[in-house]
């Protein structure tokens, strides 16, 4: 298994030269919370709710469309995302253009990278789990947890999962968003032991070793099955990504990170 965390694959968004959206990849529909029979045909500003975009969106369309790339920001979500504009050569001789979206976990993927390699090789995994989320939240993230294998503090050499799937971890650290409720620190206490069971999204990161992204139902009921309720103003944490740490190809845990509605989601 690779020390790395698996990235899902890119957002891409086929367009004409006046915007209209011909094809709409699986990382669109994440990214943007859109499928594709409501994408295809749609205008790409007007899909987004984001008027504003029209302008500089026609802008970076009309470049490509002159056979030249464009890189840049556009409007299209939050504070604005990091896209590339590429012309690509039709069979009827147009010139149609191809969007990609930089991830958004770019960068803070490098973090957990670390993150994982620094937890393999630290003796006081409490600090370098507080000094981890001190650094992806709120840059990667409007809050943020470390969770490692309570075998692991056991310095037992087990499987990273139980035999039926479960995950048993300890939380070493946990931060969240500056207007989140004080009381939440009581909701979520470090050095909780807690067991997930082989269906959440938890425990399937650590035994596939990828990433998970989830929200809606999924996240609802994962924080309720963690806290017995739903907590209010938690909901507002509308996307969720699970990354296992890894290094030296041993599981090691996992990172919890969510976003808050109005800021681009995993």
């Amino acid at each position: 298994m690779s020390d790395h965390a698996a990235r899902p694959g890119p957002a891409t968004v086929l367009l004409t030269q006046d915007g209209r959206i011909t094809g709409w990849s699986e990382g669109a529909a994440r990214l943007f919370g859109h499928d594709a029979g409501t994408a295809v045909g749609a205008a790409l500003p007007a899909l987004l709710g984001r008027p504003g975009a029209s302008e500089p969106l026609a802008a970076a369309l009309k470049t490509a469309a002159s056979g030249r790339s464009w890189a840049g920001v556009l409007p299209l979500a939050g504070a604005g995302v990091s896209v590339a504009c590429d012309p690509i050569a039709c069979e009827d001789g147009a010139t149609a253009v191809a969007l990609t979206v930089s991830p958004p976990w770019a960068g803070g993927l490098e973090l957990l990278n670390e993150a994982g390699r620094r937890i393999g090789s630290t003796l006081d995994l409490h600090r370098t789990a507080r000094e981890i989320v001190a650094v992806t939240v709120p840059r990667f993230a409007d809050a943020g947890a470390i969770y490692v294998l309570e075998r692991l503090l056991a310095d037992d050499d087990q499987p990273a999962a139980e035999a039926d799937g479960s995950a048993v971890v300890r939380r070493l650290a946990v931060a969240f968003a500056e207007d989140d409720p004080r009381e939440w620190s009581r909701e979520f206490p470090v050095n909780e032991v807690i067991v997930y069971p082989p269906s959440t999204p938890y425990a399937r990161c650590l035994t596939t070793g990828e990433m998970t992204e989830f929200g809606g139902d999924t996240a609802r009921e994962t924080r309720a099955r963690q806290t017995g309720r739903v907590l209010d103003g938690l909901l507002d944490h509308v996307s969720l990504l699970a990354v296992p740490l890894w290094a030296r190809g041993r599981a090691l845990g996992f990172a919890v990170f969510s976003r808050k509605r109005g800021r681009l989601p995993f």
